[in-house]
């Protein structure tokens, strides 16, 4: 992966001299500005779409292009600042972001859809790592009221999770439309390895967490295929506690048969948390790297 990755930066560079020279010189002071403010793990949950960079491109209203363009440089200004960091994890995950990264530099409609470009963009700045079925948050978490419920049994266990592992930080994990050809069952096992490693890695985060849709009991009656997105990890260790309902629309959007039972009044989509505690997911991990030897 070494002469694959030096031969990129050398690619990214290049992209990042040529994009400077298509924009105007007051763009690029602002530019400088932006690629100035890291984020800081240390500074706690953050958006992933912070202000800094939004107002800046709601200012360029002079041509759609030329806010594309802005969005490469930034992309490119972002990795090869942080070029050093992005390249010592050197996983597949991270070949394929660079990858996709120099795709992005030469291709238009890619990063017209604002929450690639967001991802992507959080990757380069080192708050999100690469996964092979999606991103993840370096640091996260979850809010108290997102566990609580009526539900005794979901209260008693929401609270140990409160009390034995607290509530951040913890990586969160999020889908990314580029790498949904591997949402399956083999491409979410080998995102939770790589999960797993970087868990091994630091020490201080406390495991993983997602909201979803699909961890919702019911989803598994209607669409049997989705059941191993709850089933795995719970198998392994994982605890989920229900939010309450789904607003996004992706439940019914993606499903005939669950958009069918909605409309007859027996489904109606939930949102549920999913807590991963950080021995367990290694435990896992570990457990299957032996298998996988005894095998070899």
């Amino acid at each position: 992966m070494g002469g694959f990755i030096h031969m990129e930066k050398e690619i990214v560079n290049e992209h990042f001299v040529r994009l400077k020279k298509l924009i105007p010189v007051n763009y690029l002071d602002k530019i400088e500005v932006i690629l100035a403010s890291s984020y800081k793990v240390e500074d706690g949950i953050q958006t992933y779409n912070p202000l800094i960079i939004q107002d800046f491109l709601n200012e360029i209203i002079e041509s759609d292009e030329k806010q594309i363009i802005v969005k490469k440089l930034l992309l490119a200004g972002f990795i090869l600042k942080n070029w050093s960091t992005l390249t010592l994890l050197k996983n597949k995950a991270y070949e394929q972001f660079f990858q996709r990264a120099c795709h992005f530099f030469s291709d238009d409609y890619t990063l017209r859809n604002i929450d690639v470009f967001w991802k992507e963009l959080a990757i380069a700045r080192l708050q999100f790592f690469p996964i092979h079925s999606g991103v993840a948050e370096f640091y996260s978490g979850f809010g108290i009221s997102q566990g609580l419920s009526l539900n005794p049994i979901q209260m008693f266990q929401f609270l140990k999770i409160l009390l034995f592992k607290g509530r951040r930080p913890y990586y969160q994990i999020h889908t990314h439309t580029p790498v949904l050809n591997n949402f399956n069952p083999e491409g979410w096992q080998e995102s939770y390895k790589e999960i797993a490693k970087m868990l091994k890695l630091n020490s201080n985060i406390k495991g993983v967490v997602r909201g979803s849709w699909f961890f919702d009991p019911k989803v598994k009656e209607i669409s049997p295929h989705l059941g191993y997105l709850r089933d795995f990890p719970l198998q392994n260790g994982a605890e989920t506690f229900r939010i309450g309902p789904d607003t996004s629309g992706n439940a019914l959007a993606t499903s005939k048969s669950r958009l069918k039972k909605f409309e007859e009044g027996k489904y109606t989509p939930m949102n549920y948390l999913l807590v991963w505690p950080r021995e367990a997911i290694i435990s896992w991990y570990e457990e299957s790297e032996r298998n996988s030897s005894k095998i070899s």
